[in-house]
């Protein structure tokens, strides 16, 4: 039996770690950087800071989002499911022990192990592939139906097990995939991975000419 905790809003605010985050009350009129306090009056807020991730949040766009999100699963609930009242739509976010870092100067390994567990979640419940996890339903805000299920703090390691005893975490082939489309966690180390592996084929073009292999990389970088 699944049953539904009272998580109030300071409880929230402990997971949730952007200071100035990106925020909107109407994502097609744009999304603007605000303070803190002023971000958790609008509708859609910032998932995770810039240069971390401690919630992986997908998106179920189905009528029975809550269901698919808590179905058979009682080891490994998500924190809080998000859904939207007019058509059963939701986020569900899980919430990371340790945060996952993703500057520029970050361990890819880490980073591309967050991005297949997210995967897997996404699998686990058919959620939008398209979902980049920049944005999420703001889970203090009246327009939403925020329901929470355990305050538990997930390691990695932990939902992968979970994922992969349910047979939903990706093949090793999949990253390769992946790098096609970057978006979400892996965004950095897929773009990285991709240039690295085309720059290599690159260089044989400018022999002597450091200036113009520079050229080169950044156009290519900038493209991808």
């Amino acid at each position: 039996m699944i049953v539904e905790t009272s998580t109030p809003s300071s409880d929230w605010e402990q997971l949730w770690l952007p200071l100035r985050p990106l925020a909107s009350d109407d994502l097609k009129a744009g999304i603007y950087r605000h303070t803190r306090p002023q971000a958790l009056g609008k509708r859609y807020i910032e998932t995770n800071p810039r240069a971390m991730s401690n919630l992986l949040v997908v998106d179920i766009d189905h009528e029975d989002a809550l269901l698919r999100a808590l179905w058979d699963r009682p080891a490994w609930l998500p924190n809080a499911v998000v859904e939207n009242p007019d058509n059963g739509h939701a986020h569900a976010v899980w919430a990371l022990k340790e945060p996952v870092t993703r500057t520029e100067y970050a361990r890819r390994k880490p980073l591309a192990y967050a991005t297949a567990v997210t995967e897997a979640l996404r699998r686990s419940v058919d959620g939008d592939q398209g979902y980049s996890g920049l944005i999420t339903k703001n889970p203090t805000h009246e327009s939403w139906n925020a329901s929470w299920y355990t305050d538990k703090l997930y390691t990695l390691n932990e939902l992968d097990e979970h994922l992969s005893t349910a047979g939903f975490m990706p093949p090793a082939t999949w990253a390769k995939t992946r790098r096609k489309n970057p978006v979400g966690l892996g965004r950095n180390c897929s773009i990285f991975e991709t240039a690295r592996t085309w720059a290599y084929r690159e260089v044989r073009h400018h022999f002597g000419d450091v200036q113009g292999l520079w050229t080169a990389i950044n156009n290519q970088v900038h493209h991808l």
